[in-house]
């Protein structure tokens, strides 16, 4: 029993072992050119002047990342 244990073991971490066949980017002149967002302007192109801005732009990059990132579980 325990051989056949250690056996399936075996068999799923080379099965797992296979499906990773395709290489990293380890060059970083391949990675194409990107630019990140201006932290300090909202979504609609609006500019942070004041500290109740940046608490309503806090909030709107928290709900952001929460949705583009994390997802929503459903209910």
């Amino acid at each position: 029993m325990k051989s056949l244990i250690f056996f399936l073991f075996l068999f799923g971490l080379s099965v797992s072992a296979m499906a990773q066949q395709e290489p990293g980017n380890y060059e970083e002149s391949k990675i194409p050119l990107y630019s990140l967002p201006d932290p300090l302007v909202f979504t609609n192109g609006t500019k942070v002047v004041s500290i109740a801005d940046w608490n309503n732009r806090r909030k709107e990059i928290s709900w952001l990342f929460s949705t583009e990132v994390y997802g929503i579980i459903p209910p």
